[in-house]
C-alpha cells in the first residue's frame, strides 16, 4: 500500500554536503544524454532506493538541489512532463496514491543497472524521434515552390543541412548502441515519416526554418559550455545557415549587435566557428562547417571534464569511508555510500567515450564540406 514518505526523503544535514556531490556529478556525467533537469529528477530517485517519492516530495528535493541564475526548483509541470517520460520508458514504476485523488508516487523500476539501461535506452528512443522529426522537415522542404534565386539557394543550403543534422543523429544513436552494447532485438528500425498533411505542405521556407530553430535550441545535445540562454539561437542559425553575417544574425534573432557580437566572440574563441574574411570586403563572414564535428568537440570536452569529476567522487568515497563511524546511522548514509561505489565503476565507460568522440571529431573534421 503507498505510504507517505513524511520527511524521510529529506537526508541528513551531515549527508546532504555529499548528496549534492553526487548529484552535481550525475548530472555533470549526463549532460549529454539528458537535460539538467531530467537527470536532477532521476538523481533525487535514484539517492532514494526504496522509497515511493511524490511530485511534491521532489519539488521539495529540487528547492534544496537545483538553482540556476535565475531561479531555485523545479516547476511542477516539468517534474510531471519528465516522471511521466521516465515512466513511458520503464525507467520509473509509478502507482496510485490513495490518499489523495488524482496523486501518485514514483521509484525506480529495478535494481540500478537495470535503470541506467532503462535511461540510456530512453536516449536512444529521444534520439530516434529527432531523427524522425528531421526527416519530416526534409519531406517538407522538398515540397516548397521557389519563385526566386534568393529562396532557392536558403531552400538547398537547409536541405544540406538537415541531411547533416539526419546524419549526424544517426551515426550518433549507432556509436552509443555500439558502447552501451544494446542488444539487436532492442533495437528499432526508424520510422518513416507519414503522408504529410495540406497544413505540413503549405508551410514557407521561413516557417520550416523556424520548427528547425526551435528544435535545436531545445535539444539536450546541442546545450553547450557557458554560453548563456538568449545565444542559443545564434548557434541555431548557424546549424541551418552555415555561413553568416553579423548582421544577418542580427535580423533573424533579433538581438542587439552587443549580443551577437558576444555570442560570435565566445564561440570563436571555444573554436565552434570559424571567421572568413574575404579580400576587398569589410563584411565579415562566421562559418560553422561542421554541424557533427560541432557537437563531438562540445561532447568530448564535457565528457574529458566529468572524467576529471572521478577525482572529487573518489576523494568523497574516502572521505565517507573515514567517517563511517560517525555517518552510518544517519538517514542517507547508507544509499549515497553505494551509489558512490556503483557511479565509480562507470570510469571505463567514460574511457571509451572519449576515445569514441575524439574518432568521430576527426572523420567529421576532414569530411569534404
Amino acid at each position: 500500500m503507498p505510504t507517505n514518505n513524511k520527511n524521510n526523503h529529506i537526508y541528513d544535514k551531515k549527508i546532504r554536503n555529499y548528496e549534492k556531490e553526487v548529484i552535481k556529478f550525475f548530472v555533470e556525467y549526463g549532460k549529454n544524454k539528458r537535460s539538467d533537469i531530467e537527470s536532477h529528477i532521476l538523481a533525487y530517485i535514484l539517492l532514494r532506493e526504496g522509497q515511493w517519492l511524490t511530485q511534491e516530495n521532489i519539488r521539495e528535493l529540487s528547492l534544496i538541489f537545483y538553482e540556476t541564475e535565475f531561479k531555485k526548483g523545479i516547476s511542477q509541470g516539468s517534474i510531471s512532463q519528465i516522471l511521466n517520460n521516465f515512466v513511458e520508458y520503464s525507467v520509473l514504476n509509478k502507482r496510485k496514491l490513495e490518499t489523495k485523488k488524482n496523486a501518485f508516487e514514483y521509484s525506480m523500476s529495478g535494481a540500478f543497472n537495470q535503470v541506467m539501461s532503462s535511461a540510456i535506452g530512453y536516449g536512444i528512443e529521444e534520439l530516434e524521434k529527432y531523427i524522425l522529426f528531421l526527416k519530416k522537415k526534409l519531406a517538407s522542404l522538398e515540397k516548397i515552390e521557389y519563385k526566386s534565386n534568393e529562396v532557392e539557394f536558403l531552400r538547398v543550403r537547409l536541405n544540406e543541412r538537415v541531411k547533416e543534422l539526419i546524419e549526424f543523429f544517426i551515426f550518433h544513436k549507432d556509436l552509443y548502441e555500439e558502447i552501451f552494447k544494446i542488444p539487436n532485438n532492442k533495437k528499432k528500425n526508424i520510422s518513416k515519416p507519414e503522408d504529410l498533411s495540406d497544413f505540413q505542405i503549405k508551410k514557407s521556407l521561413r516557417e520550416i526554418e523556424r520548427d528547425i530553430i526551435e528544435f535545436i535550441i531545445n535539444c539536450p545535445l546541442f546545450r553547450f559550455g557557458k554560453m548563456k540562454g538568449a545565444h542559443y539561437p545564434i548557434i541555431a542559425y548557424f546549424f541551418t545557415r552555415k555561413r553568416l553575417t553579423q548582421e544577418k544574425l542580427k535580423e533573424l534573432t533579433g538581438f542587439s549587435a552587443g549580443m551577437v557580437s558576444e555570442g560570435l566572440n565566445y564561440m570563436l574563441q571555444e573554436g565552434y566557428i570559424n571567421l572568413d574574411k574575404v579580400k576587398g570586403i569589410r563584411v565579415r563572414y562566421y562559418e560553422l562547417n561542421s554541424i557533427a564535428y560541432y557537437n563531438y568537440l562540445h561532447l568530448f570536452r564535457i565528457v574529458k571534464s566529468n572524467s576529471e569529476l572521478f577525482t572529487r567522487l573518489d576523494a568523497i568515497s574516502s572521505e565517507i569511508k573515514t567517517k563511517r563511524t560517525e555517518l552510518k546511522d544517519i538517514n542517507g548514509y547508507r544509499i549515497i555510500n553505494k551509489r558512490v561505489k556503483q557511479f565509480l565503476n562507470a570510469k571505463p565507460v567514460v574511457e571509451k567515450l572519449l576515445i569514441s568522440f575524439k574518432d568521430a571529431m576527426e572523420r567529421f573534421k576532414h569530411k569534404p564540406q
